[in-house]
């Protein structure tokens, strides 16, 4: 009996591995690599189309925080899931808009399910142990789809962010992505 546990427990972790969102992440399609991450403290995967005006509209946004040497122990994944496109397209949306982060192609949706994406662009920041710490919006700019604010007044993914820095939990730890659903 104990041996059998024994032998089991590797292949259990194995399997946790292959599919926790990191594990998944290692396996999908690179379309653009980025330079390797230098700390533990979180991931951000952001999901993203390429003819969703708001996907486009937040790359700034998400360049800005990726590049803000504050936010240097957090991986920025830029992930375009679904099938209905093709790698030429994904490449043309890298080239047009500023993504200084690892892009990958989840064409399965394997990563968006893990995660329960339902729309794009949609965030989820990960601890250092793979927990989602915060999913929703980046920020409160868009009201709805095909309306949006002037100017941010609450910048979620940021905040979320800088609790993580703390040690703290995000607060709030989920809100609504608004954009285009997810194909």
């Amino acid at each position: 009996m104990r041996w059998g546990i024994c032998l089991a427990l590797p292949f259990l972790a194995w399997a946790c591995t292959k599919s926790s969102p990191t594990g998944i992440a290692t396996r999908l399609k690179v379309i653009k690599a980025a330079p390797t991450c230098q700390g533990p403290t979180g991931q951000v995967f952001v999901f993203l189309q390429p003819d969703c005006p708001l996907s486009q509209d937040q790359t700034r946004t998400l360049a800005d925080l990726a590049e803000d040497p504050r936010w240097r122990d957090f991986c920025f994944t830029g992930v375009f899931p679904g099938s209905l496109y093709q790698r030429a397209e994904l490449e043309a949306f890298m080239l047009r808009y500023p993504c200084p982060y690892r892009l990958l192609w989840d064409p399965d949706l394997e990563l968006a399910r893990a995660l329960g994406a339902s729309v794009v662009p949609e965030v989820f920041v990960l601890n250092g142990q793979g927990d989602v710490m915060y999913q929703g919006a980046i920020d409160d700019w868009a009201i709805r789809e095909g309306s949006k604010r002037q100017q941010p007044k609450e910048a979620y993914l940021k905040n979320a962010l800088f609790a993580l820095q703390r040690g703290e939990k995000p607060q709030p730890s989920k809100t609504e992505a608004v954009g285009c659903l997810l194909e």
